[in-house]
């Protein structure tokens, strides 16, 4: 029922909620819609018929027929804000969709009677061509038969009574002679009629056979035939009239009905409620998607930190578990060989050992904070390193920070990262993100520096920072993260030293 429903224009969820009155006027307007369609139908298979006796075209143009008056009808008893000009223009479409259909169909009933009068009117007009055309080629040939005519008439009173004298002899030569003379003239003449009635005889045929080639299958020359044939059968025309009277009132029942619809009546009151119902109903639940997907963003923020933050600790407790690790085997060393009476051996080590801390911490407390680089990152770039081979390091580790760390668009200038920063935190600005590359690229001993941009690739003046990259071969090339190329090329910049950047660093975090 919700099919039948939807096809009379009204929603399921508001009409089985109406009276029993509400719902019959929407069910027969359904009705009406499947009733006009199959009329439709019925007329495009029969129409399709007249000029083809394939099945199947048959069906196809049947099908595409009633799909075109099926979509018409629907949309005016679905669509709801049609305007006058269409909800009244159905009307002649319908009376359109009845008469052909009808015509359609009285043709095929009265197949036979119509190909008789067809091939009837074939026969006759054959007959006249024939006729036409013996008249026009005696009317052509009628100077030359005169003229045999009166030559024959001349031999006979004139030449044939000298050769019944017996005596052939001047005289009966003199005038033979002149039927001979004639008779020659009367030859080439028809001759050259002879010649061109070859163009009016093929002209002739052509016409001729086309007439009596002519089929039946002219829907329009079919439907021409029909009235005479209806007015000559006063039952045949009764039925045709009340089949038009009958599908007349199918076709235009659900355009009426859909014209006597009232915007306030039961189920338009009922459906405005549902409509505003709903409507309120898909905020709520929007807001709930809304509100859900938030909690979700920001949870999966959450944990992310919060791996981060266990990443960063695991990885400096490692660093100071190895450190420790290390001193203690070193004191190890040294107390056994102190035990086993290598005491130079052990002041050599113990003297080494401590020279190592000193250098460790004095390197540690003279290094750029915006250098520094933690055991989280440490051992970022050995996962790199592992997967790369010594010629494309510089670039894998381009690649990484382009897939893994943004461009930092919110910037608020108010703080420029380190190195380390810019790492934990995932974003970064073009300086910010040149200060990081740098250092990964340093920690695997790959020479660069920072540099300042004032006129990119492009030829336009910017304010931008990159690094530039020194192979062992003397080559050095421009390696923007922020224009996501390893290899650029900028008209215009300048290469500043680290402790140049290590000023610009102070002022800009004053």
């Amino acid at each position: 029922m919700k099919i039948i429903y939807r096809l009379g224009g009204a929603t399921y969820d508001v009409i089985r909620y109406c009276s029993p009155d509400t719902k019959a006027k929407y069910i027969n307007l359904a009705y009406s819609l499947l009733l006009s369609t199959v009329l439709a139908a019925i007329g495009g298979y029969d129409i399709a018929q007249q000029f083809t006796k394939e099945m199947a075209i048959c069906i196809i143009v049947s099908i595409l027929w009633g799909t075109a008056v099926f979509s018409f009808d629907y949309f005016l008893i679905n669509g709801g804000t049609a305007g006058k000009f269409f909800q009244y223009i159905r009307v002649p479409v319908g009376m359109a969709n009845v008469t052909i259909t009808i015509i359609a169909l009285f043709v095929l009933l009265n197949q036979s009677t119509i190909d008789t009068s067809i091939n009837l009117d074939n026969a006759n007009k054959v007959k006249i061509c024939d006729g036409t055309y013996l008249r026009a080629k005696e009317a052509r040939y009628t100077q030359v038969n005169d003229k045999k005519l009166n030559i024959d008439d001349y031999h006979q009173k004139n030449c044939i009574p000298e050769a019944l004298n017996g005596h052939p002899g001047i005289e009966y030569n003199k005038k033979n002679a002149l039927c001979i003379t004639t008779n020659a003239e009367i030859a080439t003449e028809k001759a050259i009629l002879d010649n061109a009635e070859k163009n009016y005889y093929s002209v002739y045929q052509t016409e001729r056979n086309s007439k009596v080639d002519s089929r039946s299958d002219d829907f329009f020359a079919k439907a021409k035939l029909l009235p005479g044939i209806l007015s000559s059968n006063m039952l045949t025309l009764l039925l045709a009239a009340c089949m038009f009277v009958f599908l007349g009132y199918i076709e235009l029942q659900s355009i009426l009905m859909k014209l006597s619809l009232n915007p306030d009546d039961e189920y338009h009151v009922n459906l405005r409620t549902y409509n505003a119902n709903r409507r309120s109903l898909l905020n709520t639940l929007m807001g709930d998607v809304v509100n859900a997907e938030k909690n979700k963003i920001l949870l999966d923020k959450r944990i992310n930190d919060e791996e981060t933050t266990k990443n960063i600790f695991e990885a400096d407790m490692n660093a100071v578990t190895e450190k420790a690790l290390r001193e203690l085997e070193v004191k190890r060393k040294i107390e056994i060989l102190r035990n086993k009476g290598y005491d130079a051996t052990a002041d050599d080590l113990e003297k080494e050992f401590k020279d190592y801390l000193k250098s460790s911490l004095s390197s540690q407390g003279n290094e750029s904070e915006i250098f520094k680089i933690s055991q989280s990152m440490v051992q970022q770039v050995e996962e790199i390193k592992k997967l790369s081979l010594g010629k494309d390091m510089a670039e894998n580790i381009f690649n990484w920070i382009v897939n893994n760390i943004e461009y930092d668009t919110e910037h608020s200038k108010e703080h420029y990262r380190t190195a380390r920063e810019t790492y934990n935190e995932k974003r970064g600005v073009c300086g910010e993100l040149s200060v990081l590359y740098m250092v990964f690229l340093r920690s695997v001993n790959i020479d660069c520096g920072f540099c300042e941009i004032t006129k990119n690739n492009l030829g336009k003046e910017v304010e931008h920072a990159c690094i530039i990259i020194n192979s062992n071969d003397g080559k050095k090339h421009l390696s923007d993260i922020a224009y996501k190329s390893f290899v650029i090329e900028h008209l215009e910049y300048r290469e500043i030293t680290d402790n140049e950047l290590k000023s610009k660093y102070e002022n800009w975090n004053q």
